[in-house]
């Protein structure tokens, strides 16, 4: 990754346009595909800028709003959702893991986060492990 927020640009992210999911697959799913984006990253203090984080955050507005954040140490995990919809996410939970040296380092690990949306339970996992 760049140590500036200026070699980022909006292209470079994950586009919502287009849904990953097959033909096959329910309408359903693939609105929620579009319509909640998360980014877990392990990144090194040098690169976690604040300023990376607004051009990511510009470069979703005004459409999406973070929905939830959590950190450990290097680790981090962001949910993005469409903004109209924030006011009705529920029961939003996240949980943390060190496992690193000892089971107490947090140089590995994972990060959680889930919540319901229109009934239907969402859980985001990022994780580094050895």
């Amino acid at each position: 990754p760049a140590s500036s927020s200026s070699a980022h640009s909006c292209s470079s992210l994950p586009s919502h346009s287009s849904s990953p999911s097959s033909e096959s697959s329910s309408q359903h799913t693939s609105g929620a595909i579009k319509t909640i984006l998360m980014q877990g990253t392990k990144l090194h203090d040098q690169y976690f800028q604040k300023d990376f984080w607004e051009h990511v955050a510009k470069c979703l507005c005004p459409k999406y709003t973070v929905l939830h954040y959590v950190h450990n140490g290097e680790q981090h995990l962001r949910i993005f959702v469409k903004a109209y919809l924030k006011p009705i996410v529920r029961d939003i939970k996240t949980e943390t893991e060190n496992t690193g040296i000892g089971g107490i380092g947090i140089n590995k690990g994972g990060l959680v986060c889930c919540f319901v949306l229109k009934n239907i339970s969402f859980c985001f996992v990022s994780c580094h492990l050895a």
